[in-house]
């Protein structure tokens, strides 16, 4: 049985072993002429970033490169997201967020990765699609902080998903931890860059 054509705006998403991890084969449809390309990255790596995109229960093989991807290859080239660390008017401090410029529904668009509650009730972690962070009412500022590669893309998400969350620390006015230091968004979205440089994706 052969493996489900999967498709998103124009791309066709797959896997080879022998492919570079992270780049793009372009050629034109053997149909209609029209210009198609594939993603390549390696086969686990594919299956989390499919699994994030809804897609579920697919066949795939290592060897296949979809049949109807042209034969005549116009070049290889390296797909990468620019990714920010963004602030948002809040009190008593600015909310700060990680956002990854996708573009794949719209200029600028892309996923924001964030802790959402508060230190009264402990917070929990936030992966969605965002606009462009210049559209909230609350936008204070964006820190550009490196570009991830398109293999890389879907280890964000989990090393981010890997971050202690900021817990409970208040009943009412009274701290529950008072050894411990403060965790907020703020901390949380530290400790992330932090983690994503150390692990290679930034």
């Amino acid at each position: 049985m052969p493996p489900k054509r999967l498709t998103r705006n124009k791309y066709m998403v797959g896997c080879v072993e022998e492919a570079i991890p992270g780049h793009v084969l372009r050629g034109r449809h053997p149909k209609d002429s029209k210009e198609v390309a594939m993603m390549i990255m390696p086969l686990d790596l594919l299956e989390t970033y499919l699994s994030t995109k809804g897609y579920c229960n697919f066949l795939l093989s290592r060897k296949i490169l979809f049949g109807w991807l042209a034969s005549s290859i116009e070049g290889l080239f390296k797909i990468s997201y620019n990714i920010f660390r963004v602030a948002y008017l809040s009190a008593p401090r600015d909310r700060h967020t990680i956002f990854m410029e996708t573009s794949e529904d719209g200029p600028r668009m892309g996923f924001l990765y964030q802790v959402t509650g508060d230190i009264q009730s402990g917070m929990t972690y936030d992966y969605k699609k965002a606009r462009k962070p210049e559209e909230s009412t609350t936008f204070a500022s964006k820190e550009f902080l490196r570009t991830v590669t398109f293999a890389d893309y879907p280890r964000v998400a989990k090393i981010c998903n890997d971050i202690t969350l900021p817990k409970k620390q208040f009943q009412m006015n009274r701290r529950l931890y008072p050894h411990e230091a403060i965790r907020r968004c703020q901390e949380w979205t530290a400790e992330a860059v932090q983690a994503l440089r150390e692990a290679g994706v930034l």
